[in-house]
């Protein structure tokens, strides 16, 4: 039996950004009947527990990595989390480099979709063009004003989180994702979440970007060169759009996360 729970920030403010993952952990595990509260810890946000935090996690709970190795979030003390856990990471690839870089085995959970990601929608309709969500890195920037100076009404913010997210997904025509580190794991749980409530995604896709093919699939692909065309032709073709989203959401519905637990547990 297990209990799943959302690592704090070390200000003590909710981990707003991974809360997508802890409800589908939470609910794929009700769904499989294994809920109980005084069970082996299920850890979200692991990489940000503080000193005072990482003394409450039990040796031989499970830390889901959702973190791109190579990254500022592999701290020491992380580091030492996962090797007296149990480890899951979201992407082939980069549990690979988990186990090459610091010899961490860990067992294959991509992230997937409970009913909860996709209910509630609030009805509205679209104003912006695109919406982009995460943290303002130079490269990032420089997509962001190309995409403004051809026109597009674009929605950016480093800090939009919960139910302002769900409302920014409902009035965004195109939802963007693109790299942030050098690693360039595709950010498999903002894909989810995005195509979860119905979004149509263009996304960033390398030649080495490390993907995940059923989920590229479901989206617009483009190398970074490339990514304001496709955006602005995506936003230019409203039926594209209404299938892409339509595609997106059913392929959600095929990625059940109950599924992917039965298989790591």
């Amino acid at each position: 039996m297990f209990s799943v729970r959302l690592i704090p920030h070390p200000n003590g403010s909710t981990a707003h950004q991974l809360f997508d993952a802890f409800v589908a952990v939470r609910d794929g595990i009700k769904a499989l009947g294994l809920a109980d509260p005084a069970g082996r810890q299920i850890i979200i946000g692991g990489n940000i527990a503080g000193p005072k935090v990482l003394p409450t996690i039990p040796d031989g709970s499970v830390v889901w990595n959702l973190e791109q190795v190579g990254t500022f979030h592999f701290s020491p003390e992380y580091v030492t989390l996962l090797r007296r856990c149990e480890v899951w990471d979201y992407n082939p690839v980069n549990r690979d480099r988990l186990s090459y870089e610091y010899g961490i085995r860990a067992k294959l959970l991509p992230m997937g979709w409970v009913p909860t990601l996709s209910e509630s929608p609030l009805g509205l309709q679209p104003d912006y063009d695109v919406m982009f969500v995460g943290a303002q890195t130079p490269k990032r920037l420089h997509v962001i004003d190309q995409l403004r100076l051809r026109g597009m009404n674009v929605y950016f913010s480093n800090a939009c989180y919960g139910p302002l997210r769900n409302e920014m997904h409902e009035r965004s025509r195109v939802v963007l994702n693109m790299h942030a580190y050098d690693a360039k794991v595709l950010e498999s749980v903002r894909l989810v979440a995005a195509m979860a409530r119905r979004r149509p995604v263009v996304t960033q896709m390398d030649p080495d970007t490390a993907s995940e093919p059923d989920l590229a699939a479901l989206a617009v692909c483009a190398p970074y060169e490339q990514l304001v065309e496709r955006v602005v032709e995506l936003v230019g073709q409203p039926g594209r759009r209404e299938r892409l989203a339509e595609r997106g959401l059913e392929g959600m519905k095929a990625r059940r996360m109950e599924t992917f637990l039965e298989k790591v547990l």
